[in-house]
């Protein structure tokens, strides 16, 4: 079917972070990776969730479990997501396909880990956050074992914003990773390759 531009028609809580095509490339590669399972830490305002759910629709197989407290952080400061998202997720179709799970600590998740096969991570980024979660035994065995595990960051440009919070680099994690999607960008997208 293709690519379908994602919109949220509530305007006031429109988020720009993600560009169409930093959306369209999600799409692309779950097309291209076929993935039965994917996990999504960080649902936000549903926008990559969306795109991946269109790509699953598309596929004609596949879920998706998506983790987020759902609750105000220093990027949207509106009471709770819920609604936008299931307004996305009405709006294309994806009810059936996506299912949300309201988590405070996403740390958490790894008490009772679920087998993926592709993985989107947003939970606003830095390199101390992505090291805790690749370097997990369960994330590793995940990767080892096929899993395509994609998160937003990896750039030059990206790292400036964890510099000027005070943060450690997303560049800096201590796994191979690979900038797969606008390399000279703030919004980027990066992806595990493998471990040393």
């Amino acid at each position: 079917m293709g690519y379908r531009k994602i919109e949220n028609n509530l305007r006031r809580h429109q988020w720009s972070g993600y560009p169409q095509d930093f959306l369209e490339f999600i799409y692309n590669e779950v097309i291209h990776n076929k993935p039965k399972r994917i996990l999504e830490f960080g649902t936000g305002f549903g926008f990559v969730t969306t795109a991946l759910g269109l790509g699953v629709l598309d596929n004609g197989v596949g879920t998706i479990d998506s983790y987020d407290s759902y609750s105000p952080n220093r990027i949207w400061k509106i009471p709770n997501n819920v609604s936008l998202v299931y307004n996305h997720l009405n709006n294309y179709g994806l009810t059936d396909i996506v299912n949300l799970h309201e988590i405070d600590d996403i740390f958490s998740w790894f008490d009772t880990p679920k087998e993926f096969d592709m993985a989107f991570i947003d939970i606003d980024n830095d390199g101390d956050k992505l090291n805790k979660v690749f370097n997990s035994d369960f994330f590793k065995n995940q990767i080892n074992n096929g899993a395509n595990v994609y998160f937003c960051g990896g750039s030059s440009e990206r790292d400036k914003i964890n510099i000027q919070r005070g943060e450690t680099p997303i560049t800096n994690v201590d796994c191979n990773i690979e900038c797969v999607f606008g390399k000279t960008q703030k919004n980027c997208i990066s992806k595990v390759i493998g471990y040393e």
